[in-house]
C-alpha cells in the first residue's frame, strides 16, 4: 500500500473516532438505531473504506449522484413519463410506467398530477414533497450501475436484514433541484430525491433524501394505492411542519427515509424487530417482522425471534397453537362443546382464551334456561349479563365452582 493511502486510512480512523466521541458526548438522537449499533471494531475489518458503512453517526442527508454528467435526462414538461425496465409494486399493484411531476410527485395516470391536495385520493401516487412549485431542474434516469446497485442492497440490508441473496434489478433516480414554493421571493430553493429500488423478486422500496429543505407551502409527503386500498402519510403532511422531515428520519440518518411499499396492506419503515416513526423503539416480547406488526404467543410469555417469530423452546402458551410462531388462536368453543359450565353455558372464543356467559337467563329460576348461538352477542342487551370469565390457563371446565374464576353474577334479556 502506498504511503498516501495508508495516511487517507489513519486520518479517516482518527475522523471516525471523532465523531462517535463527540456524538456520544453529545447524546446522538439516533444512537439505539440498527445502523448503529454494530461495533467500529467490526467495521474495521471491512475491505477498503466505504463511508456508506463505516462512519458511526451521519449528520446529513445523502445524495444520489445526479445531472447530466450521470446521464439523467432532464424535464423540459410539468409531466414526464418513464417506462420501467422493473416493474414497481405499490400496495399490491404492479405498475410499468410512472408519471413524474415537477411539483414532487410520482403518479401511474397521468390525468392525475394538477393541484396537489391531501388523502384521500381518487387514484395512486407517491408524494416525495408535493406542493405547486416553480423554477429549479428536475432529473431522473433508471440505472443498472453496479456502484448504485451495491449501495442500495446495503441500505435495504442495513434496516431490513434480507442478507447476501438480496440484490434489486433497477434503481429510478428522481431528483428536484433548487424548486420552490409558487410565491415565495426567497432566493433559496429545495434539493430532494426519491430513489425506486426495483426487484422483481424481492418487492419494491423507496428512499427519500431530503438534502436541503428551504421552503414549504403544505407540502403532502407519503404513498396513496388505488381508490379504495391503503394510503400512508408521513407527520407533519398537508401542514407548515413537512419541512420538518428534513430533519427527522426511519434510518438513523436525517434527511432520509427508506420505506418498503409492494405489500398489499401496508407501508413499512422498520425492520423486524423495530418499530415507531422513527424505527427506535423496539418490539414487545410477543411481536415480531416489520414494524413489529406480526404476534407470537410463546410458552410462558417468552419473546420469540424478532425475525421469523419462532419461540425459543417451539412451544406454545396455552390457548395458541401454530409451533413454532404460535400464532393461531385455539377456538376452545369450537373444539369442546362442552367447556363451559351448566350455569354459563354460552362460550365466546377471545385471543388466547374463552368466556362463558349466559344469554338467556331466567329470573324466576335464578338459571340459565339453554345455550344461545354465540353469533347473538354482539346485539344490545337491555339488563346485564350473568357471567363466568375462564382462560385457558384455567383447569377444563365442570361444574366444581373452584374453577370458576372471574364470577361475576349479572342478568341479561336480548
Amino acid at each position: 500500500m502506498k504511503p498516501k493511502e495508508i495516511f487517507f486510512i489513519l486520518l479517516s480512523i482518527t475522523c471516525i473516532h471523532a465523531i462517535e466521541n463527540s456524538v456520544t458526548r453529545n447524546n446522538f438522537k439516533y444512537a439505539g438505531h440498527r445502523r448503529y449499533k454494530r461495533t467500529l471494531s467490526a467495521q474495521k475489518r471491512e475491505s477498503g473504506l466505504d463511508l456508506n458503512v463505516t462512519v458511526p453517526y451521519i449528520f446529513s442527508a445523502r445524495l444520489y449522484p445526479y445531472g447530466k454528467e450521470h446521464n439523467d435526462y432532464e424535464m423540459t414538461k410539468n409531466t414526464e413519463d418513464l417506462f420501467l425496465s422493473t416493474p414497481l409494486y405499490l400496495l399490491g399493484i404492479q405498475y410499468d410506467r410512472i408519471f413524474i411531476s415537477r411539483d414532487g410527485a410520482i403518479t401511474f395516470n397521468n390525468h392525475l398530477i394538477g393541484e396537489p391536495k391531501n388523502f384521500p385520493l381518487d387514484d395512486p401516487l407517491i408524494a416525495v414533497y408535493w406542493m405547486k412549485s416553480k423554477n429549479g431542474k428536475v432529473w431522473f434516469r433508471e440505472t443498472r450501475d453496479p456502484n448504485i446497485i451495491e449501495s442500495t442492497r446495503n441500505e435495504i440490508n442495513i434496516q431490513y436484514k434480507y442478507g447476501k441473496h438480496y440484490k434489486p434489478d433497477s434503481v429510478v433516480i428522481i431528483t428536484w433541484e433548487n424548486t420552490q414554493e409558487i410565491g415565495t421571493t426567497s432566493e433559496e430553493g429545495n434539493l430532494f430525491q426519491i430513489a425506486l429500488i426495483l426487484s422483481e423478486k424481492y418487492g419494491t422500496f423507496v428512499h427519500f433524501v431530503y438534502s436541503k429543505l428551504s421552503t414549504n407551502k403544505d407540502a403532502i409527503i407519503g404513498f396513496h394505492g388505488e381508490p379504495g386500498l391503503h394510503y400512508f402519510t408521513l407527520p407533519g403532511s398537508g401542514t407548515e411542519d413537512a419541512i420538518l422531515l428534513g430533519d427527522k428520519s426511519d434510518i438513523g440518518i436525517p434527511g432520509e427515509w427508506l420505506f418498503r411499499i409492494d405489500a398489499d396492506d401496508q407501508i413499512y419503515l422498520c425492520g423486524a424487530g423495530s418499530k415507531g416513526m422513527e424505527c427506535v423503539e423496539t418490539c414487545s416480547p410477543n411481536q415480531w417482522y416489520m414494524d413489529c406488526t406480526r404476534e407470537c404467543h410463546c410458552e410462558s410469555n417468552t419473546a420469540c425471534n424478532s425475525d421469523d417469530g419462532h419461540c425459543p423452546a417451539g412451544r406454545c402458551n396455552k390457548g395458541w397453537r401454530g409451533a413454532p410462531i404460535c400464532d393461531r388462536d385455539i377456538d376452545e368453543c369450537f373444539e369442546n362443546k362442552h367447556v363451559c359450565p351448566p350455569e354459563t353455558p354460552d362460550c365466546v372464543n377471545t385471543p388466547g382464551a374463552y368466556i362463558c356467559l349466559c344469554l338467556d337467563y331466567n329470573n324466576s329460576t335464578k338459571s340459565c334456561r339453554s345455550p344461545v348461538h354465540t353469533e347473538k352477542i354482539g346485539k344490545q342487551f337491555d339488563e346485564k349479563v350473568s357471567s363466568h370469565s375462564f382462560t385457558s390457563d384455567s383447569p377444563h371446565m365442570n361444574e366444581n365452582s373452584d374453577n370458576i374464576i372471574n364470577a361475576i353474577p349479572q342478568v341479561i334479556l336480548f
